[in-house]
């Protein structure tokens, strides 16, 4: 359903990461067809004032262009920071306590070796696991909630 106290012309948010300076994010709302009232973010700005630009790195090509810069070397300096931005987004969900995709099969390759197939019928063997079991009627499944002695 589209909001009708939604800009017509869209509202600035937060630039992501590695946005050239004098360009904005841009929400904007589709006004119709199966998408109405789903937003969706352009780019506009740089020394062209260009409008509907898709994609940051759309951006920064298009930036550097105008300025007579280098694109591929403008798009590097985005590459990096991109991959200081996902460093610390790995570090942050570290300190969390949540694992990397490599290090959760690390873990489950560990728990197979000494424990088996990791399937339903082994996590409740475990010492100290325990688990509580639900009937969604909506889906015709059984939910199965496993919690570890920690």
């Amino acid at each position: 359903m589209v909001d009708p106290s939604f800009p017509s012309g869209g509202r600035v948010i937060e630039s992501p990461p590695g946005l050239p300076e004098g360009w904005k994010a841009m929400e904007k709302m589709y006004k119709s067809g199966r998408l109405a009232g789903k937003t969706y973010i352009r780019f506009e700005g740089g020394p062209r004032n260009r409008k509907n630009i898709c994609t940051v790195p759309q951006a920064i090509t298009l930036n550097a262009d105008d300025l007579g810069l280098d694109p591929n070397a403008e798009r590097m300096k985005y590459d990096q920071i991109r991959a200081e931005v996902e460093a610390k987004k790995e570090q942050e969900r570290a300190e969390r306590g949540c694992v990397s995709k490599e290090q959760e099969e690390k873990a489950v390759d560990l728990f197979e070796r000494e424990f088996g197939k990791l399937e339903a019928a082994v996590v409740p063997q475990i010492e100290g696991w325990t688990y509580h079991t639900k009937w969604l009627e909506l889906s015709s499944q059984t939910h199965v909630t496993y919690y570890s002695p920690e």
